[in-house]
């Protein structure tokens, strides 16, 4: 069994306070996440039924997903819960409960994997990559594929096969106006 290794949260940047967690200058998403799931103040399959009704919600303008994997995710939770209570906690990893979305052109066991093209849909790899197989064992809970161009090959995933209507949408940037570069000049784009 290969040795634990402790992280530690650095930050140099101040970021916005996450819901799960008290504002202050020093706070972290991820780490209020584990906090509160340690303390027993939420369970993960709480914070995974959040995440994924937000999702649901949200998704259908921002085009980022290929694919959500409701049910794989909800079951890593609810099992992630079973061994919290059953007083595992030494096991529990420093990204315990955290909801991460992976790039499609990575494997993942069990979930599609097409790299964006229609040339690999439905191929299911029997295996994770070696980042989504890290980040499994440091407790992130892999909620589903991200968009991206065909086989990575641009920056804006007009490209991908799965969402032609075109680029994925920035959450924070929603109701923004921003502008956009087209072939015949500057396109002002409402968000």
């Amino acid at each position: 069994t290969p040795a634990r290794r402790r992280f530690t949260a650095v930050s140099s940047v101040q970021s916005a306070p996450a819901t799960t967690s008290a504002p202050g200058p020093a706070t972290s998403s991820i780490l209020s996440i584990r906090e509160s799931l340690l303390s027993g103040e939420r369970t993960a399959a709480d914070i995974t039924s959040e995440y994924l009704s937000r999702l649901r919600r949200t998704e259908p303008s921002l085009r980022s997903f290929i694919h959500v994997a409701d049910a794989a995710a909800e079951r890593e939770a609810e099992e992630l819960d079973r061994r919290i209570a059953s007083g595992e906690k030494d096991a529990v990893g420093p990204l315990a409960g955290v909801l991460v979305g992976v790039k499609d052109n990575l494997c993942t066991a069990n979930m599609p994997s097409t790299g964006g093209s229609r040339i690999l849909d439905g191929y299911r790899p029997a295996y994770d990559a070696t980042a989504v197989r890290r980040l499994r064992e440091a407790g992130a809970i892999v909620v589903g594929k991200t968009n991206l161009d065909e086989f990575g090959m641009g920056s804006t995933t007009e490209g991908s096969a799965f969402q032609v209507w075109g680029p994925i949408l920035i959450p924070f940037l929603l109701g923004h106006l921003l502008l956009k570069h087209c072939r015949s000049g500057w396109l002002r784009l409402k968000y």
